[in-house]
């Protein structure tokens, strides 16, 4: 079947963006580990043995995830442009030159539209700042230039085991909403947030629970306590809210090759039509890495990484373009997996092209596209280690996800809920818990506030933006070699009336996908012709006399790996093994997204090595 997005936008409208330079670096290489992040190709990262094995509630320092501390800014070097405004930490001269530097609130501030601010490499310790006009704001050429929401804290004095600074008066209201906790993670909304010698703290409910790698602030008696003696050693707690605000008349600004560190709310609120972020670094801020309220933005190259619930998040952000950047260790604070934590969400979204990002063991969804995210597409990416599914597409209607590598999720690797006309082709697909679920579930489309842009409750078509029907599955290559609870494909119907949630309905198309698992036993994939309990199919051969469907698919049983080097993560299948079936033609809409030919002659992600 071949799907037209005929309520939305056109496909050659859609495809339009797709002659940007894209690298698509992350689904081509093996991308390495981030640090501190030991793994196995098998299992995932060990950053969630805590959560697997349910031992204890979090990690040795209280947070929901062990996450790394040393996380860098994007190499860069930026061109000054004639006429640039020089910025230095300690900056008290007129910006006209390096050796005359202005600091940086004033510099914002003076800059005329159209103007590039220089930042000499250092730290910043600003807050609040309100970026109201165009304006570009770069680093020096291969300098560091890190924007911090904390100030350092000295006189600390010894009180009994630990060490106790007074006079501590910043006091933050809890943040996200109450669908947001988690009762495993209570202080998640707390925004405190403390470091030393760069280490992040993690907060405790009182001054018994104090220990080594924790922290507790005593917001009666205006104290704080640590569990680590701070002589010699730089001790920071988090003293301003947000970062950077990009103004809706901050229309086309620029901000590139900064960092930001320690906000106990965000990084960078956009509220700007095309606003570009690039090469940026958004790390261990307490709420979110960077969040974009306006249109047309550009987001390329940069790391969200250890937030306290998600790295990166949009709301009515139409047709943003999101690419390269990486997405890891985000909700350390243990925020509610299943509302609103990610490694990058996006909320209300039309249009979104999503390309070659990595998102890895982010204690939540890797990608998430929830409610009117619709003409979007998902392609080239790697999403693994993840503490539920790798890519989610939800309550949204027409989503290209292709040529994505989703490997050791505890979700799903790719999981459709309550959608329209998602074509799923050419994953790889890797020691998931499920390598696909596509839902039907009982939420029904009651308010406009839920519908994509243009479209209103009466020219809704049936069904709606809540409904899930038109999905392909093709050409994924789906392998189990690891221990996993869930079919490899589910067709999970939900809570609907059979009428609505009949597996045909949901899937309209499923061929060309090949099963390779070391089991011998166990469900392959679920599916019900009738709407009624979802059937259990232990052997293709079964499924296809029984349906119809994956006539050209195959499956292997026994299998070891087929891949070039699955430890070292590199996915591409050894030569020989494009002998195993018959992959489908790619329909127009996906090969124009993938930027390949639509007869590719292989199935997933990456092609075979040569022989």
């Amino acid at each position: 079947m071949n799907i037209k997005f005929t309520r939305f936008l056109p496909p050659s409208v859609l495809c339009a963006a797709l002659a940007l330079p894209v690298s698509f670096a992350h689904a081509q290489v093996a991308a390495p580990a981030p640090p501190n992040a030991p793994s196995n190709a098998a299992g995932g990262t060990t950053a969630f043995a805590a959560i697997e094995e349910r031992k204890s509630k979090a990690t040795a320092r209280g947070f929901a995830i062990e996450a790394p501390d040393t996380l860098s800014i994007p190499d860069t070097a930026y061109l000054i442009p004639s006429g640039a405004i020089f910025v230095a930490p300690d900056g008290r001269g007129n910006g006209k030159s390096a050796a005359t530097p202005m600091a940086l609130p004033q510099a914002i501030e003076a800059a005329p539209a159209g103007a590039t601010l220089v930042l000499r490499g250092g730290d910043y310790r600003v807050g609040s700042l309100n970026l109201q006009k165009k304006l570009t704001i770069q680093p020096m050429p291969n300098q560091k230039a890190w924007l911090l929401g904390t100030d350092v804290v000295s006189g600390w004095k010894r009180d009994g085991a630990l060490w106790r600074h007074d006079g501590w008066s910043k006091k933050f209201r809890p943040g996200g909403s109450a669908q947001d906790a988690d009762p495993d993670f209570p202080l998640s909304n707390r925004l405190d947030m403390m470091f030393l010698s760069g280490r992040a703290l993690g907060q405790v409910a009182s001054r018994e629970e104090v220990r080594s790698g924790r922290f507790f602030h005593d917001e009666a008696a205006g104290a704080l306590f640590i569990g680590d003696d701070p002589t010699g050693k730089i001790a920071e707690a988090a003293a301003r809210g947000t970062g950077l605000n990009v103004a809706a008349t901050g229309e086309g600004a620029m901000v590139r090759g900064l960092g930001f560190r320690g906000y106990a709310d965000r990084g960078m609120g956009i509220n700007g039509r095309g606003v570009t972020l690039e090469k940026n670094a958004f790390v261990w801020n307490a709420l979110d890495g960077a969040r974009m309220w306006a249109p047309d933005g550009i987001v390329r190259g940069n790391l969200f990484a250890c937030n306290g619930k998600s790295g990166f998040g949009t709301w009515k952000a139409d047709r943003i373009q999101f690419e390269d950047n990486t997405c890891s260790f985000n909700n350390v604070e243990g925020f509610r997996k299943a509302w609103s934590s990610a490694g990058v969400k996006f909320g209300h979204t039309a249009r979104i092209a999503a390309r070659g990002n990595l998102l890895e063991a982010n204690n939540a969804f890797g990608m998430w596209l929830d409610v009117a995210c619709d003409d979007s597409l998902m392609v080239h990416n790697v999403a693994r280690d993840n503490a539920v599914s790798g890519l989610f597409f939800e309550i949204s209607r027409g989503c290209v996800i292709a040529f994505n590598v989703s490997q050791g999720n505890r979700g799903a690797g790719v999981h459709i809920s309550n959608s329209h006309d998602a074509l799923i082709y050419n994953n790889t697909l890797v020691n998931n818990n499920s390598a696909i679920i596509v839902q039907q579930g009982g939420r029904k489309n009651n308010a406009e506030s839920h519908l994509s842009e243009g479209t209103t409750i009466a020219n809704t078509p049936p069904g709606g933006t809540f409904t899930t029907r038109g999905i392909e599955i093709k050409n994924n290559l789906i392998v189990r070699t690891a221990p996993g609870k869930g079919p490899l494909l589910a067709i999970n119907m939900g809570s609907q009336a059979p009428a609505l949630r009949r597996a045909p309905l949901l899937v309209t198309a499923l061929d060309s996908n090949w099963y390779l698992r070391a089991a011998p036993s166990g469900a392959l994939l679920t599916w019900s012709d009738d709407g009624q309990k979802a059937v259990e199919y232990s052997d293709l051969s079964e499924f296809v006399v029984t349906t119809g469907l994956e006539k050209n698919g195959a499956f292997l049983t026994g299998a070891s790996s087929i891949f070039a080097d699955a430890a070292g993560r590199d996915f591409r299948p050894k030569a020989g093994a494009a002998a195993l079936g018959r992959p489908a033609i790619l329909p127009t809409l996906v090969a124009k997204a993938a930027g390949v030919a639509s007869n590719i002659g292989y199935v997933g992600a990456l092609p075979p090595l040569a022989k």
